[in-house]
């Protein structure tokens, strides 16, 4: 899907490079020029490398919980 339409850049376009280490909304405008015309793309690109973020932070496997012995 389009999600900045004025540099035509997909949400497959963003979340590669979110992969390939563009950690930051200013990465993002440079490597990709997301944001940089009438800013209407911003919201979603946020949410993109949001939603990135937070997979990146939360741990592989949840905690295991052991009942006090």
């Amino acid at each position: 899907m389009i999600v900045c339409v004025c540099q035509a850049v997909s949400d497959r376009e963003i979340k590669k490079a979110i992969s390939d280490g563009a950690d930051t909304m200013r990465a993002l405008r440079q490597h990709l020029g997301v944001a940089t015309q009438c800013g209407q793309c911003a919201c979603a690109v946020r949410e993109l490398l949001d939603e990135h973020t937070e997979k990146a932070q939360r741990p592989a496997h949840p905690p295991i919980w052991h009942p006090a012995t």
